[in-house]
């Protein structure tokens, strides 16, 4: 709902009409004119390794842990190549390094980006549906960030793409 042509504008006009929803609208012009640089992607792919490393594991027996610490005992404690060759493990392992490979380059490639969003997004999913089986609001909560970059980079590189 554009009323004039700059955004100051528009958005006292919808101030005055709606009353208390201005952060709403305020939010969906700057999504629509979101900036999406490469410096602006690359940090969004930092956050979204960063807090797909914070996802919280909770199982049977008090037992806990963040992806961060089941990596680390993962690669010195008990490197077992069995374990190591799960899917669950593997995957996400490569996705990560996806992630990380595409900051040595000088022109990233957005399909290797999302190939290792998706990748890594298979162990977060899973953490996602077991914290929703079980009604653990901490490993819900623990994957809603990953989730939330994840799409917001979708979303911005989409949208980079079409103007």
């Amino acid at each position: 709902m554009r009323i004039c042509g700059c955004l100051k504008n528009c958005r006292q006009c919808f101030q005055r009409i709606t009353g208390g929803l201005f952060f709403f609208k305020s939010l969906l012009i700057d999504l629509d004119n979101l900036n999406c640089s490469r410096y602006f992607l690359s940090a969004m792919r930092i956050a979204i390794l960063i807090s797909s490393l914070f996802c919280f594991m909770e199982w049977g027996g008090g037992n806990s842990t963040f992806l961060f610490q089941a990596e680390y005992l993962l690669f010195t404690e008990k490197m077992n190549t069995t374990s190591f060759s799960h899917p669950l493990i593997l995957l996400p392992f490569a996705g990560q390094l996806l992630i990380i490979s595409s900051y040595f380059f000088k022109r990233v490639s957005r399909k290797l980006a999302l190939t290792g969003i998706i990748m890594l997004s298979t162990l977060v999913l899973v953490i996602l549906i077991s914290g929703l089986l079980s009604l653990n609001f901490k490993v819900i909560f623990s994957t809603l960030p990953f989730i939330g970059f994840s799409l917001f980079y979708i979303l911005a590189g989409r949208r980079k793409r079409t103007v």
